[in-house]
């Protein structure tokens, strides 16, 4: 091809401006079919090394969910309880009711269950970060140890020491639906807790002044001025430390009402973009501008993941020619997109599909780790 193009060129001076036209034509045709080979190819060794990287690190989402669901079904966990009322055996039914519960308390709660340090860390490497997810493998291995002995009652106990208001919400399940507790008992909606996956889209909005609000909530000056040195030249970045330190230092009393009132004595609209995030969730519009100005060539490779077709993002490239604008519509369709039963939240899923696209540090920040 590329011979042919230069010769094309070379002729050119001795042809007529008719002659010329046709062998413009001709040479656009060429190169029009070149770069479809050229992607065909492109996209088969994408192909082949995402499959070779699957194989490899065993990072498929759907694999690993479709095993994780497989070993649940091997467990040797009763199907139903046939226990007295006041003490409902953990089931296959209420596990992921008790894991949406117990959520960053596994490992403590694991721990006082009888379940070894090694088999701790291989559900926490088996997770992903996932921390109902883990707490799910725990209860499951616990359960399985136990039998009909492993109780509602008994895990309230253990979850007690920790958190009495989360135990009351286990307890609670011996009579109440499984499927409506784990979505209404959460640990984010009984305390109104800011949760890791909020810190990215609210250290975009905290960024101009994330000092102001560290200072109001409580970090002394000394660190807040070690970490505007540190993050001087990315303020995001240095909003996102200032909440992951005071998430850290905090736990319990990270929540939105706190964080609120310290952004409104600071400036108003600093709060209110604060409480937006609150309401909407962790990919608001703010999130998802910030995602698009950092993607690159492989955002049409995300859209894939997110279960979009060719054509759809064809068409979607086509009404918005810009690619920050098209990356913008893409993840404000996905939001709106009702996700299978089994995936895991618009987050998640998300997350997930940044990580397979060789962006693990876009999904790392959107994570808020």
């Amino acid at each position: 091809m590329a011979l042919k193009i230069q010769q094309h060129t070379c002729n050119m001076n001795d042809l007529t401006p008719e002659e010329v036209k046709v062998q413009l034509n001709e040479l656009g045709r060429q190169i029009k079919e070149w770069d479809t080979c050229c992607k065909k190819e492109i996209g088969g060794i994408l192909r082949k090394v995402r499959d070779l990287d699957y194989s490899l690190q065993d990072c498929n989402p759907a694999v690993v969910e479709k095993r994780s669901k497989e070993r649940l079904d091997r467990l040797k966990i009763p199907r139903s309880a046939g226990a007295r009322p006041r003490d409902v055996v953990v089931t296959k039914e209420n596990i992921p009711a008790l894991s949406s519960i117990i959520g960053g308390l596994y490992w403590r709660v694991g721990a006082k269950l009888g379940l070894s340090k090694e088999k701790l860390e291989h559900i926490r490497n088996n997770s992903r970060g996932n921390d109902t997810k883990a707490a799910g493998d725990v209860v499951s291995s616990w359960a399985t140890k136990e039998g009909n002995s492993a109780t509602i009652k008994s895990l309230a106990k253990v979850v007690e020491r920790y958190d009495s208001k989360l135990a009351d919400c286990i307890r609670e399940l011996q009579t109440a639906d499984a499927t409506t507790l784990a979505q209404a008992f959460s640990p984010r909606h009984i305390y109104d807790l800011i949760g890791e996956e909020d810190i990215f889209a609210l250290s975009i909005h905290l960024r101009n002044e994330y000092k102001k609000v560290a200072k109001e909530l409580g970090l002394s000056t000394e660190v807040i001025g070690i970490m505007g040195d540190a993050n001087r030249d990315n303020e995001i970045k240095g909003a996102r430390k200032m909440l992951q330190l005071w998430m850290k230092t905090e736990k319990s009393m990270c929540t939105w009402s706190r964080l609120i009132s310290a952004a409104r004595k600071t400036n108003e609209d600093v709060a209110d973009s604060v409480d937006r995030v609150r309401k909407e969730g962790p990919l608001e519009d703010g999130v998802l501008e910030e995602l698009a100005t950092s993607l690159g060539l492989e955002w049409e490779a995300v859209g894939i993941r997110l279960r979009f077709t060719t054509r759809q993002i064809n068409v979607i490239i086509k009404d918005k020619p810009i690619k920050e604008m098209a990356i913008v519509a893409m993840l404000t369709e996905f939001k709106t997109k009702d996700l299978p039963k089994d995936d895991d939240t618009h987050h998640g899923v998300l997350c997930a599909a940044l990580r397979d696209t060789d962006r693990r540090d876009l999904a790392l920040r959107l994570a808020g780790k």
